[in-house]
């Protein structure tokens, strides 16, 4: 039971990103620039992984376990934007999916570091 509530939010932050990518246009996105939208959208996704792996499994975090977060993180984040080719006025995009993965790459290593220093 409790390996399933770790792993909640990162589910329903999935549906959340998917929804959002559903829209033709969010209100309120124009104040914030894309870049860092998506900088900060899926770097809470690998956070929210790394909450899952760590007290889901009950693992210490291993350098194998990043590279797994990393690269399923960036299969979410390219679904997405694959997602949007059919959204009407949306498109893919590979700046967006540029900076997807920066956010991913960025809160992966900080929190596998934060993660190792604490231990």
């Amino acid at each position: 039971m409790v390996f399933i509530l770790w792993w909640i939010p990162f589910v329903l932050y999935n549906f959340l990103i998917f929804y959002l990518s559903s829209l033709s246009k969010i209100s309120g996105s124009e104040k914030v620039p894309d870049e860092i939208s998506h900088f900060f959208e899926f770097g809470l996704l690998s956070i929210l992984f790394f909450l899952g792996w760590t007290q889901g499994f009950k693992e210490k975090i291993r350098k194998e376990h990043v590279f797994l977060i990393i690269f399923f993180s960036f299969l979410i984040a390219i679904s997405d934007e694959v997602h949007q080719i059919f959204v009407p006025g949306r498109i893919f995009s590979l700046k967006d999916l540029s900076f997807d993965l920066l956010g991913i790459l960025f809160f992966s290593i900080l929190i596998y570091f934060k993660l190792k220093k604490s231990k």
